[in-house]
């Protein structure tokens, strides 16, 4: 049955209730689980980036690096780009230990959600240990460039203690 809807004016508006369609209705759940929500693709978004950015450095040599956070090497490069992939890892240095943080590919869209940390207070090689199974298990590609970046970490903050008890 159609449903009237007035129009204030001369005329009323007759709508169907439903509206049929050859097609069944799209799924808005597959198998249970929603998918994330993306604000475009990684290529897409590095396209858009790579030319142009804030975080680029280039020396008189013609290379290109990088300085954003989430680049492991700091190469300007879609594997190591921390703004265009879904997921990167971040190693930096917090105080005397050593901060591994990871974007959540789940909460893209949600900023204070979005990437998850932890702080590692052990000494250099467990750090290294620890690191490189945390990333193997999230980004297999960049475990080599988290544990050169975790080790060149942990010199820096030997380098700094030294410094501190010479003095």
């Amino acid at each position: 049955s159609p449903a009237v809807i007035p129009d204030f004016g001369a005329q009323a508006w007759v709508l169907p209730l439903a509206v049929s369609s050859p097609f069944p209705p799209l799924p808005r759940r597959v198998s249970g689980l929603v998918k994330p929500r993306q604000m475009a693709a990684p290529q897409f978004i590095w396209e858009l980036v790579k030319g142009h950015n804030s975080f680029l450095r280039k020396n008189l040599h013609g290379k290109i690096f990088s300085a954003e956070p989430g680049n492991l090497y700091n190469k300007h490069s879609y594997k190591y780009s921390g703004l265009a992939n879904a997921k990167t890892v971040d190693i930096r240095a917090e105080g005397d230990a050593i901060k591994v943080s990871k974007k959540r590919s789940k909460c893209v869209n949600q900023p204070a959600k979005s990437v998850a940390s932890g702080v590692s207070k052990k000494s250099g090689r467990r750090v290294l240990r620890s690191v490189a199974k945390e990333v193997a298990g999230y980004r297999p590609d960049l475990k080599a460039a988290a544990v050169a970046r975790a080790s060149a970490v942990a010199k820096s903050i030997r380098a700094k203690q030294a410094a501190a008890k010479a003095q």
